[in-house]
């Protein structure tokens, strides 16, 4: 097993840096409305995508009860909102894809069949 990802083809480490800035991709979880809120500033070059930890979003909402992000539905409407012209898209699951999908959404990710 190799331990890095196409090092074998590329042995040099410029060129395994050049190959992973056009491979790789980018993507930060947010999971407290701290994060939700701190989202544009996130916005760096080199991030891809943003993703949410909805159980932890959760208890971070009711560990914030008088936030104005309350919900899931919030925190994902304020990102989106707050990312937009950046390029970088924002994922859920596809199990949410008709509720998120017209909120501008752009990334579903499927979830494995056992999982």
């Amino acid at each position: 097993m190799v331990a890095r990802q196409g090092v074998e083809d590329r042995p040099d480490p410029v060129d395994y840096a050049a190959w992973w800035n056009e491979f790789g991709v980018l993507s930060l979880q947010l999971e407290l409305v701290e994060a939700i809120t701190r989202a544009r500033n996130l916005a760096r070059s080199g991030v891809d995508i943003i993703t949410f930890g909805p159980i932890d979003m959760m208890f971070s909402c009711k560990a914030h009860p008088h936030h104005f992000l309350k919900t899931m539905d919030d925190c994902v409407a304020y990102v989106v909102k707050a990312l937009e012209g950046t390029g970088i898209a924002v994922c859920v699951s596809t199990e949410l894809l008709e509720k998120y999908g017209d909120m501008g959404v752009s990334v579903f990710q499927e979830r494995p069949r056992d999982a």
